[in-house]
């Protein structure tokens, strides 16, 4: 009672002493940045800074400091542009130099503009003199045809003609726009030069008046300089040398009263009319010459806020331009929805299959054909690849990353062989990790929940002029939502010491990089995981408890030229089913894997009618793996060429062609073409229309299996064998015809799809091996039958379209919709394939305030389906019982109220998923799968 009691209290000070402040939206900074550079662009510098400087406080980041310095800059405000450099040179940039050298010339522009200011003070306070010394000074240190036309003026003023005449003259080569005007006061002033002398030399007739008394005589000289002659005194009586004399004079007694270490007062009166003599002539304002230059720093985009999608395309886009169906999930997301696993986040993208097997495992896929191993969808971390490719499918809990290193989730929407190869059969999702940039500081989360929950996570980013290094680490554990068998039946057993456990890995994950640029840079990087989970597996391969240790290092270099990748995945488990029966095999194996993957990849762009953004690329990939399932180790090398270009035609039109070339050491060349056309109507707005095909090869476990398993009949086991070089690669083709609009108040998208997919690769009936089974004393059984991996006959047509939605009514608030709908049949029999939902339906909405009160909540709605899942059945002939499996439709809930308090340094939040399951209410999303239950976690995130 105590420790609420402290708490409530801490949360109401925190209430009265946190500033007013938005939390991190990035839509709606999104929104002010792109309004306040357009302002800038446009010229109107007041109006883009005020913008700006809205998009800084709601998502803090150094891009926008450089812009509003930039805006301040061509402003003339040099002391505000400098201080917003000075901020954002805090940040270490990559191009910190250049900053610096831009600012040491804000300095001395500022110093000469400060002579400037003060010459033009004097010149209005009728000391003419002193202001033509002042700009003279300025001109001589940086010429600029203005302060030639000043001085001109000054001289005129002052009464020197001559020197009047010859800045005017030298104006005049500048050719400015008012050199008609000029050329008559040059006239004018010549004219007046010449009567002048007239009357000198023919005086008015008039009485004589005596002479002026003589000048007295000059002081006498001494030493050498006694035999010199003065020259003779101008006309005017003050010669040149005694003019620059009295220059230097006040310009010394200037400096000693610091007038020219800042500019000078304000004026507030208007400037003294002329005198009568002389013309006003009007040009340009000197006051933003100077600093005219400081503006030629090109402003930095915001890449940061944007939605840029790199996946589709494997080059930086907008999702309006790329060639297939995209949603981003961003980071807001992931900590407002409520989700504490990437899949129940990938619930929100519009046709996705998400099933959750039990608290570890989850299967996600695409349109369709989903499976316990889902084995149709690629899965990238930062490009490299987290799909297993020798079993098939993701391992979703046992990545080195956790949800706090993820920048944001690209989800491609269709098939992507033409440029990923195999496993990018109806879509790619690419987990981009934050840069060391984004974090800067420290992050501390800690949580715990019912189902004996604990989550810890830490990461660390730090970023010192082009070096960055980003650290992660964490560990979690969890129980089961149910177990598969009641641990006190005599008839099975388990290898599991706890078996209400379901989860249980610690991780770590790092890297570091070097920036030569903001758009290139070279990194190294490394991760780890170690710990215990579950996944469900085929037949009666069903709950398996795998322990282990999974690694990762990769490394490259990435240009907007050029890119280089090369990572290695390795994989060292043991698995075994965690109940088996009493007196049989367990089926524990070992799981020897290594991934080798070798990628260059070369981004020019061309002019020839139009631009040409080209994408050429190959991939060398090397598979090792030793698992006692299988035949025995094998070894695969694969190799790949890949080509895209994107032809912008036009402003409204673009054409894609793109097509990869694999070569599979078993199943040999294999090619998937694809194209689109995109058009735009209006700007911001898209209509797609793409081709393509897609392949999936045989993993490795398809390919090599040969496994003999115990049965529920006592005494008999049966074998899986694998398809060997028997096997061919499922295929699809995709039509796809899509609209996108994407506005400052939100998106939408629609898409309509007919997907053929033939070759599905499944297993057999059972088929009886006949009198020759023999009894195997490793199992403990006979050897009744077996079943093969093969190719389906049958081609299947799945007809679907997927609608979308997401507004930002007002900052903070985020609202969004999708709806999915697909039919699948037999293209032959016209069958229905129920394996399937019809029908996904998503509402979820998003708030940020500004007394760090957040909240986020989630509704899915799946209609029902009727699995095909084949049992063993002895009494059945096929040995098989095929009878179809009701799944009724369920409706999913997931949420998240959190509070954010000492100026967001510190954050506790309590989420929830699956709501709605408890008691008797728990619904499966598998036949086979556990009954889900509501699961809550209370964390608490500190920032330092």
């Amino acid at each position: 009672m105590r420790f609420l009691l402290s708490l409530a209290l801490v949360l109401v000070l925190s209430t009265l002493t946190t500033r007013w402040a938005h939390a991190d939206s990035k839509a709606d900074a999104r929104r002010y940045f792109q309004q306040g550079m357009a302002a800038l662009e446009a010229g109107r510098y007041r109006e883009g800074i005020d913008l700006l400087t809205k998009a800084y406080e709601i998502r803090p980041h150094r891009n926008v400091l450089f812009n509003i310095g930039r805006a301040y800059a061509s402003l003339g405000e040099l002391d505000q542009a400098t201080d917003y450099f000075e901020r954002y040179l805090a940040t270490d940039p990559p191009d910190a130099a250049k900053v610096r050298s831009t600012m040491a010339e804000l300095e001395e522009r500022r110093r000469l503009r400060n002579l400037v200011d003060q010459g033009m003070a004097a010149i209005r306070a009728q000391r003419h003199l002193e202001g033509a010394a002042l700009l003279q000074r300025a001109y001589d240190e940086r010429p600029h045809p203005n302060i030639l036309f000043n001085l001109a003026r000054a001289y005129e003023d002052g009464g020197d003609s001559a020197r009047a005449l010859a800045s005017y003259r030298l104006y005049l080569e500048s050719r400015p726009k008012d050199s008609s005007r000029v050329e008559a006061r040059i006239a004018a002033l010549e004219g007046k030069k010449r009567d002048d002398r007239v009357a000198r030399v023919e005086p008015p007739r008039r009485r004589a008046s005596p002479p002026p008394p003589p000048p007295p005589p000059p002081p006498k000289k001494r030493g050498k300089d006694r035999d010199s002659e003065d020259p003779p005194p101008p006309a005017n009586g003050v010669s040149e040398e005694q003019l620059e004399k009295l220059a230097e004079l006040i310009i010394g007694r200037l400096k000693q009263e610091g007038a020219l270490s800042s500019p000078p007062p304000p004026v507030e009166e208007p400037p003294p009319p002329p005198p009568p003599a002389t013309v006003v002539v009007e040009t340009t304002p000197l006051a933003e010459v100077p600093t005219s230059t400081a503006v030629t720093l090109e402003a930095k985009g915001g890449e940061v806020y944007d939605e840029v999608v790199i996946t589709a395309s494997r080059r930086a886009q907008s999702p309006i331009d790329a060639p297939n169906a995209v949603t981003i999930l961003t980071e807001e997301d992931i900590r407002l929805s409520g989700a504490r696993t990437l899949p129940d986040l990938l619930r929100r993208v519009p046709g996705m299959d998400v099933m959750a097997m039990s608290y570890t495992d989850y299967n996600v896929a695409m349109r369709g054909f989903n499976r316990r191993i889902a084995n149709k969808i690629l899965v990238l971390i930062d490009g490299r690849t987290a799909y297993a490719d020798f079993l098939g499918g993701t391992q979703w809990r046992t990545f080195t990353i956790d949800l706090l290193d993820i920048e944001r989730v690209e989800v491609v929407r269709g098939p992507g062989s033409a440029i990923y190869g195999a496993y990018a059969y109806t879509g790619i999702i690419n987990i981009i990790t934050k840069r060391p940039a984004d974090i800067r500081g420290s992050t501390a989360q800690l949580g715990g929940g019912n189902g004996r929950r604990v989550d810890s996570a830490y990461q660390y980013g730090m970023n010192k002029g082009p070096v960055g290094v980003r650290v992660s680490a964490g560990f979690e554990r969890a129980d089961k939502y149910e177990l598969e068998f009641d641990p006190q039946r005599v008839d099975y057993t388990t290898n599991v010491a706890d078996p209400e456990k379901s989860l249980e890995v610690a991780r770590f994950d790092g890297q570091a990089e070097y920036n030569f640029s903001d758009t290139s840079r070279a990194y190294l990087g490394a991760g780890a995981r170690s710990g215990f989970s579950e996944f469900y597996g085929v037949a009666s391969l069903r709950n398996q408890a795998t322990d282990g240790q999974e690694y990762n290092v990769r490394g490259g270099v990435d240009t907007d030229l050029v890119s280089l990748r090369a990572f290695w995945n390795r994989q060292r488990l043991t698995s075994t089913p965690e109940f088996y029966r009493v007196g049989t095999d367990d089926l524990g194996s070992t799981v020897r894997f290594d991934l080798v993957s070798v990628e260059p990849v070369f981004r020019p762009e061309l002019e020839l009618f139009g631009t040409h953004s080209i994408v050429v690329g190959g991939e060398f990939r090397h598979k090792f793996i030793d698992w006692d399932y299988l035949s025995g180790p094998q070894t695969e090398n694969h190799f790949a060429l890949f080509f895209q270009d994107s032809w912008k035609l036009n402003e409204t039109i673009s054409l894609l062609v793109s097509g990869r070339l694999d070569l599979h050491p078993i199943v040999g060349p294999l090619g998937s073409p694809r194209a689109a056309v995109i058009w735009k109507p209006a700007p911001r707005q898209a209509l797609r229309l793409s081709i393509g095909t897609a392949f999936r090869t045989p993993t490795m476990a398809e390919t090599y299996l040969d496994l003999a398993i115990s049965s529920p009949q006592p005494g008999v086991a049966v074998t899986l064998i694998g398809g060997q070089s028997g096997l061919d690669p499922e295929a699809i083709t995709t039509f796809d015809l899509g609209y996108r609009f994407d506005a400052d108040f939100g998106e939408l998208e629609a898409v309509v799809y007919l997907n053929r997919v033939s070759d599905l690769i499944s297993r057999t009936p059972l088929q009886a091996t006949g009198i020759e089974q023999v009894f195997r004393p490793d199992l403990g059984a006979y050897v009744a039958a077996n079943s093969f991996y093969i190719n389906d006959p049958r081609v299947f047509l799945a007809l679907g379209g997927e609608l979308s939605a997401r507004v930002y009514p007002i900052d903070g608030v985020d609202l969004g919709g999708s709806y999915a709908a697909q039919y699948i049949f037999d293209q032959d029999s016209g069958d229905r394939f129920t394996d399937s939902p019809i029908h996904k339906l998503t509402f979820w909405g998003q708030l940020r305030t500004r007394v760090g009160l957040d909240l986020g909540l989630s509704v899915h709605f799946t209609s029902s389906q009727r699995w095909v899942e084949p049992d063993y059945d002895p009494n059945s002939a096929t040995g098989f019982d095929a009878e179809p499996l009701p799944l009724p439709s369920s409706v999913l809930v997931m949420g998240r109220i959190g509070y954010r308090l000492l100026d967001d340094q510190l954050e506790v939040a309590v989420s929830g998923t699956n709501l709605l399951d408890f008691g008797d209410l728990r619904h499966r999303e598998h036949p086979y799968g556990n009954q889900l239950e509501a699961r809550l976690l209370g964390q608490v995130t500190a920032r330092f």
